[in-house]
Protein backbone atom coordinates (compact mmCIF):
# COMPACT_ATOMS: atom_id res chain seq x y z
CA UNK A 1 0.00 0.00 0.00
CA UNK A 2 1.51 3.40 -0.96
CA UNK A 3 0.45 6.25 1.27
CA UNK A 4 2.29 9.34 -0.53
CA UNK A 5 1.62 10.88 -3.90
CA UNK A 6 4.53 11.67 -5.39
CA UNK A 7 3.58 14.96 -5.79
CA UNK A 8 2.99 15.83 -1.88
CA UNK A 9 6.07 16.26 0.46
CA UNK A 10 6.90 13.08 3.23
CA UNK A 11 4.49 15.56 6.20
CA UNK A 12 1.81 16.67 3.71
CA UNK A 13 1.12 19.37 6.78
CA UNK A 14 -1.68 22.10 6.56
CA UNK A 15 -1.46 25.31 5.27
CA UNK A 16 -3.36 28.40 5.72
CA UNK A 17 -1.58 28.32 9.38
CA UNK A 18 -1.53 31.90 10.85
CA UNK A 19 2.24 33.39 12.17
CA UNK A 20 3.49 33.75 15.81
CA UNK A 21 6.08 35.91 16.82
CA UNK A 22 7.17 33.69 19.67
CA UNK A 23 10.69 33.63 20.68
CA UNK A 24 12.95 31.49 22.86
CA UNK A 25 14.96 32.15 25.67
CA UNK A 26 18.37 30.99 25.42
CA UNK A 27 19.08 28.64 28.42
CA UNK A 28 15.39 27.75 29.06
CA UNK A 29 13.04 25.55 27.55
CA UNK A 30 11.26 26.67 24.36
CA UNK A 31 8.26 28.63 25.22
CA UNK A 32 5.15 26.94 23.05
CA UNK A 33 3.98 29.39 20.14
CA UNK A 34 0.66 31.40 21.09
CA UNK A 35 -0.27 30.33 17.23
CA UNK A 36 1.28 27.57 15.07
CA UNK A 37 3.51 29.27 12.35
CA UNK A 38 2.58 28.96 8.91
CA UNK A 39 4.36 25.83 7.00
CA UNK A 40 5.09 26.43 3.49
CA UNK A 41 2.75 24.16 1.05
CA UNK A 42 4.94 21.59 -1.28
CA UNK A 43 5.88 23.12 -4.15
CA UNK A 44 7.08 21.27 -7.60
CA UNK A 45 10.33 23.46 -7.79
CA UNK A 46 14.25 21.96 -7.13
CA UNK A 47 15.56 22.61 -3.68
CA UNK A 48 18.44 25.01 -3.95
CA UNK A 49 21.13 22.21 -2.93
CA UNK A 50 21.92 18.62 -2.15
CA UNK A 51 21.44 17.57 1.38
CA UNK A 52 24.69 15.99 2.54
CA UNK A 53 23.37 12.99 5.64
CA UNK A 54 26.23 10.81 7.53
CA UNK A 55 24.79 8.20 9.89
CA UNK A 56 26.81 6.64 12.27
CA UNK A 57 25.09 3.11 13.32
CA UNK A 58 28.47 2.12 15.35
CA UNK A 59 26.58 2.33 18.95
CA UNK A 60 24.86 -1.30 19.32
CA UNK A 61 25.22 -1.81 22.86
CA UNK A 62 22.44 1.21 23.41
CA UNK A 63 20.92 1.43 20.21
CA UNK A 64 21.49 5.14 19.38
CA UNK A 65 22.10 5.70 16.01
CA UNK A 66 23.62 9.34 15.18
CA UNK A 67 22.45 11.51 12.56
CA UNK A 68 24.48 15.13 11.07
CA UNK A 69 22.78 16.43 7.93
CA UNK A 70 24.40 19.83 6.14
CA UNK A 71 21.56 21.54 4.71
CA UNK A 72 22.30 24.34 2.21
CA UNK A 73 20.06 27.12 2.50
CA UNK A 74 19.40 30.37 -0.32
CA UNK A 75 17.94 33.01 2.07
CA UNK A 76 17.75 33.86 5.80
CA UNK A 77 14.76 34.25 7.73
CA UNK A 78 12.25 31.81 8.82
CA UNK A 79 12.57 28.43 7.24
CA UNK A 80 10.96 24.86 8.86
CA UNK A 81 12.70 21.20 8.93
CA UNK A 82 9.65 18.51 9.02
CA UNK A 83 10.92 15.09 10.30
CA UNK A 84 8.33 12.39 7.97
CA UNK A 85 5.63 11.42 8.82
CA UNK A 86 4.42 9.18 6.18
CA UNK A 87 6.64 6.51 6.13
CA UNK A 88 6.84 4.12 3.01
CA UNK A 89 4.38 0.96 3.08
CA UNK A 90 2.79 2.11 6.63
CA UNK A 91 -0.88 2.61 7.01
CA UNK A 92 -0.74 5.32 9.01
CA UNK A 93 1.03 8.82 9.69
CA UNK A 94 3.30 6.58 12.62
CA UNK A 95 7.18 7.63 12.25
CA UNK A 96 8.02 7.56 15.97
CA UNK A 97 8.52 11.69 16.57
CA UNK A 98 9.29 10.05 20.05
CA UNK A 99 12.30 8.29 18.99
CA UNK A 100 13.65 11.36 17.88
CA UNK A 101 16.05 13.09 19.74
CA UNK A 102 18.92 15.52 20.58
CA UNK A 103 18.08 17.67 17.80
CA UNK A 104 20.57 20.94 17.63
CA UNK A 105 21.12 23.31 14.75
CA UNK A 106 23.92 25.56 13.56
CA UNK A 107 24.95 28.02 11.58
CA UNK A 108 28.80 28.05 11.08
CA UNK A 109 29.82 28.50 15.19
CA UNK A 110 26.17 30.09 16.25
CA UNK A 111 23.43 27.69 18.11
CA UNK A 112 20.07 28.59 16.34
CA UNK A 113 17.13 28.23 18.88
CA UNK A 114 14.39 26.42 17.35
CA UNK A 115 10.79 25.92 17.89
CA UNK A 116 9.06 22.78 17.82
CA UNK A 117 5.21 23.83 16.27
CA UNK A 118 2.78 23.30 18.90
CA UNK A 119 -0.09 21.92 16.68
CA UNK A 120 2.18 20.03 13.73
CA UNK A 121 4.79 18.55 16.02
CA UNK A 122 6.76 16.99 13.06
CA UNK A 123 7.54 20.55 12.34
CA UNK A 124 10.53 22.50 13.48
CA UNK A 125 10.93 26.29 12.98
CA UNK A 126 13.88 28.09 12.86
CA UNK A 127 15.71 31.58 11.85
CA UNK A 128 18.59 31.27 9.44
CA UNK A 129 20.84 34.58 9.94
CA UNK A 130 22.18 36.84 7.13
CA UNK A 131 25.02 35.45 5.58
CA UNK A 132 24.50 31.73 6.33
CA UNK A 133 24.93 29.13 3.44
CA UNK A 134 24.95 25.99 5.29
CA UNK A 135 22.99 24.68 8.35
CA UNK A 136 24.66 21.70 10.71
CA UNK A 137 22.14 19.43 12.13
CA UNK A 138 22.92 16.80 14.39
CA UNK A 139 20.57 14.55 15.92
CA UNK A 140 19.63 10.89 17.34
CA UNK A 141 17.56 7.91 16.75
CA UNK A 142 16.83 5.63 19.56
CA UNK A 143 15.84 2.55 19.07
CA UNK A 144 13.71 0.71 21.38
CA UNK A 145 15.64 -2.23 23.05
CA UNK A 146 12.51 -4.20 23.65
CA UNK A 147 9.32 -5.06 21.69
CA UNK A 148 7.30 -3.68 23.86
CA UNK A 149 8.72 0.13 23.30
CA UNK A 150 8.64 -0.36 19.75
CA UNK A 151 10.19 -2.02 16.62
CA UNK A 152 13.57 -3.09 17.79
CA UNK A 153 15.60 -1.43 14.89
CA UNK A 154 19.31 -2.01 16.37
CA UNK A 155 20.46 -5.30 17.80
CA UNK A 156 24.43 -5.79 18.83
CA UNK A 157 24.65 -7.70 15.60
CA UNK A 158 22.00 -6.49 13.23
CA UNK A 159 20.25 -3.42 11.74
CA UNK A 160 17.05 -2.58 10.00
CA UNK A 161 17.30 1.33 9.11
CA UNK A 162 14.71 3.02 7.34
CA UNK A 163 16.21 6.16 6.34
CA UNK A 164 13.29 8.03 7.05
CA UNK A 165 13.47 7.60 10.89
CA UNK A 166 17.34 9.55 11.00
CA UNK A 167 16.11 12.94 8.37
CA UNK A 168 14.74 16.29 8.49
CA UNK A 169 14.67 18.11 5.07
CA UNK A 170 13.43 21.47 4.31
CA UNK A 171 9.30 22.46 4.27
CA UNK A 172 8.00 23.64 0.95
CA UNK A 173 9.42 21.13 -1.45
CA UNK A 174 7.69 17.85 -3.44
CA UNK A 175 9.91 15.28 -1.80
CA UNK A 176 10.95 14.15 -5.23
CA UNK A 177 12.70 18.01 -6.12
CA UNK A 178 14.66 17.62 -2.83
CA UNK A 179 17.92 15.60 -3.28
CA UNK A 180 20.38 13.74 -0.82
CA UNK A 181 23.56 12.37 -0.59
CA UNK A 182 23.51 9.77 2.63
CA UNK A 183 26.71 7.53 3.96
CA UNK A 184 26.71 5.30 6.62
CA UNK A 185 29.09 4.36 9.04
CA UNK A 186 28.84 0.81 10.33
CA UNK A 187 29.99 -1.27 13.24
CA UNK A 188 33.66 -3.07 12.07
CA UNK A 189 33.23 -5.79 10.24
CA UNK A 190 29.52 -5.71 9.26
CA UNK A 191 28.22 -5.93 5.97
CA UNK A 192 25.28 -4.01 4.43
CA UNK A 193 22.36 -4.44 1.64
CA UNK A 194 20.53 -1.90 0.20
CA UNK A 195 19.28 -1.04 -3.52
CA UNK A 196 21.21 2.38 -3.41
CA UNK A 197 24.17 3.16 -5.65
CA UNK A 198 27.36 3.12 -3.73
CA UNK A 199 29.54 6.23 -4.91
CA UNK A 200 32.75 4.44 -2.49
CA UNK A 201 33.58 2.88 0.91
CA UNK A 202 35.74 3.93 2.98
CA UNK A 203 36.73 1.68 5.35
CA UNK A 204 33.63 0.92 7.57
CA UNK A 205 31.92 4.07 5.74
CA UNK A 206 29.90 3.75 3.17
CA UNK A 207 28.94 6.14 0.47
CA UNK A 208 25.91 6.64 -1.90
CA UNK A 209 25.40 8.54 -5.15
CA UNK A 210 22.83 11.08 -4.33
CA UNK A 211 19.03 10.12 -4.89
CA UNK A 212 16.08 11.66 -4.82
CA UNK A 213 14.32 12.22 -1.01
CA UNK A 214 11.50 10.26 -1.72
CA UNK A 215 13.80 7.18 -3.32
CA UNK A 216 16.25 7.46 -0.43
CA UNK A 217 13.19 6.67 2.52
CA UNK A 218 12.11 3.87 -0.26
CA UNK A 219 15.51 2.24 -0.09
CA UNK A 220 15.98 1.03 3.39
CA UNK A 221 19.38 -0.80 4.77
CA UNK A 222 20.08 -4.14 6.54
CA UNK A 223 23.29 -4.88 8.15
CA UNK A 224 24.78 -7.47 10.52
CA UNK A 225 27.86 -9.72 11.06
CA UNK A 226 26.78 -12.82 9.23
CA UNK A 227 24.74 -12.31 6.15
CA UNK A 228 24.13 -14.28 2.86
CA UNK A 229 23.33 -13.11 -0.48
CA UNK A 230 21.65 -15.55 -2.92
CA UNK A 231 20.76 -14.81 -6.81
CA UNK A 232 17.34 -15.92 -7.48
CA UNK A 233 16.89 -14.59 -11.35
CA UNK A 234 18.85 -16.07 -14.18
CA UNK A 235 19.59 -12.64 -15.60
CA UNK A 236 20.72 -11.67 -11.51
CA UNK A 237 18.73 -8.47 -10.98
CA UNK A 238 16.83 -9.65 -8.05
CA UNK A 239 19.16 -11.07 -5.07
CA UNK A 240 17.76 -12.04 -1.31
CA UNK A 241 20.20 -10.84 1.20
CA UNK A 242 19.88 -13.07 4.53
CA UNK A 243 20.92 -11.71 8.18
CA UNK A 244 21.15 -13.87 11.08
CA UNK A 245 22.38 -13.90 14.66
CA UNK A 246 23.76 -17.10 14.38
CA UNK A 247 25.79 -18.17 11.07
CA UNK A 248 24.34 -21.63 11.24
CA UNK A 249 20.76 -20.12 10.63
CA UNK A 250 21.51 -19.26 7.13
CA UNK A 251 22.12 -22.90 5.80
CA UNK A 252 19.82 -23.69 2.95
CA UNK A 253 19.05 -25.64 0.85
CA UNK A 254 18.42 -26.19 -3.27
CA UNK A 255 15.49 -26.85 -2.70
CA UNK A 256 14.75 -23.69 -0.24
CA UNK A 257 16.46 -21.53 -3.26
CA UNK A 258 14.81 -22.96 -5.85
CA UNK A 259 11.28 -21.97 -4.36
CA UNK A 260 12.36 -18.67 -3.74
CA UNK A 261 13.60 -18.16 -7.57
CA UNK A 262 10.63 -19.66 -8.13
CA UNK A 263 8.72 -16.84 -7.04
CA UNK A 264 10.65 -14.63 -9.29
CA UNK A 265 9.46 -16.30 -12.58
CA UNK A 266 6.03 -16.97 -11.79
CA UNK A 267 5.96 -13.12 -11.18
CA UNK A 268 7.56 -12.10 -14.29
CA UNK A 269 5.25 -14.43 -15.91
CA UNK A 270 2.05 -12.71 -13.99
CA UNK A 271 3.00 -8.93 -14.24
CA UNK A 272 4.96 -9.48 -18.12
CA UNK A 273 7.22 -6.83 -17.49
CA UNK A 274 9.68 -5.49 -14.51
CA UNK A 275 9.46 -1.78 -13.31
CA UNK A 276 13.00 -1.70 -11.53
CA UNK A 277 16.76 -2.33 -12.42
CA UNK A 278 17.12 -4.46 -9.48
CA UNK A 279 15.23 -5.78 -6.25
CA UNK A 280 16.19 -6.75 -2.99
CA UNK A 281 14.64 -9.27 -0.53
CA UNK A 282 16.03 -7.29 2.07
CA UNK A 283 15.60 -10.48 5.15
CA UNK A 284 16.84 -10.55 9.04
CA UNK A 285 16.41 -14.46 10.55
CA UNK A 286 15.44 -12.49 13.97
CA UNK A 287 13.14 -12.38 17.38
CA UNK A 288 14.71 -9.55 18.38
CA UNK A 289 14.40 -6.97 15.35
CA UNK A 290 10.72 -5.30 14.97
CA UNK A 291 8.83 -5.77 12.06
CA UNK A 292 7.38 -8.41 10.01
CA UNK A 293 7.07 -7.18 5.94
CA UNK A 294 7.32 -3.66 4.52
CA UNK A 295 7.22 -3.07 0.53
CA UNK A 296 9.19 -0.67 -1.82
CA UNK A 297 10.06 -0.10 -4.93
CA UNK A 298 12.90 -2.08 -5.51
CA UNK A 299 13.27 -4.00 -2.21
CA UNK A 300 11.18 -5.27 0.68
CA UNK A 301 11.83 -5.53 4.65
CA UNK A 302 11.15 -9.20 5.52
CA UNK A 303 11.55 -10.02 9.21
CA UNK A 304 11.10 -14.03 9.76
CA UNK A 305 12.28 -16.44 12.90
CA UNK A 306 15.72 -17.93 13.16
CA UNK A 307 14.41 -21.12 12.38
CA UNK A 308 12.67 -20.00 8.64
CA UNK A 309 15.36 -22.24 6.87
CA UNK A 310 16.32 -24.84 9.71
CA UNK A 311 12.67 -25.71 10.56
CA UNK A 312 11.41 -25.51 6.99
CA UNK A 313 8.24 -26.72 7.47
CA UNK A 314 7.20 -25.93 10.60
CA UNK A 315 7.51 -22.14 9.30
CA UNK A 316 5.76 -22.78 6.12
CA UNK A 317 2.59 -19.86 6.75
CA UNK A 318 6.05 -17.43 7.26
CA UNK A 319 6.32 -18.03 3.61
CA UNK A 320 4.02 -15.55 2.15
CA UNK A 321 5.46 -12.80 2.91
CA UNK A 322 7.60 -12.93 -0.12
CA UNK A 323 5.16 -13.03 -2.43
CA UNK A 324 2.79 -10.17 -1.03
CA UNK A 325 6.03 -7.98 -0.44
CA UNK A 326 7.49 -8.38 -4.31
CA UNK A 327 4.02 -8.10 -5.64
CA UNK A 328 3.72 -4.55 -4.14
CA UNK A 329 6.06 -3.33 -6.38
CA UNK A 330 3.86 -3.36 -9.03
CA UNK A 331 0.82 -3.10 -7.37
CA UNK A 332 0.99 0.16 -4.60
CA UNK A 333 4.57 0.64 -5.81
CA UNK A 334 4.82 0.97 -9.76
CA UNK A 335 0.99 1.49 -10.21
CA UNK A 336 -0.46 3.64 -7.32
CA UNK A 337 -4.02 5.22 -7.07
CA UNK A 338 -4.55 8.62 -8.81
CA UNK A 339 -5.03 10.50 -5.48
Amino acid sequence: MIIQSETEDLLAPASGMAMSDAKVDRGHLPRPAMQPEAISAPQDVDYCGVLVLEIDATDTMRGIVSARLVVPVANSGRMTLLYPKWMPGYHSPQNPIELFAGLEIKAGDLVLDWIRDPVEVYAFHIDVPAGTSTLDVSFQFLSPTTSNQGDVVVTEDMLNLQWGRVLLYPAGYFARRVEVQASMTLPKGWQYATVLEVERRDGDTVRFAPVALDVLVDSPLMAGVHCRELVIADDGAVRMNLFAHQADDLELTTEQVALHAALVKQADTLFAARHFDTYRFLVALSEELGGGGIEHHRSAEIIVPPTYFTQWEANRTKRDVFAHEFTHSWNGKFRRGAD
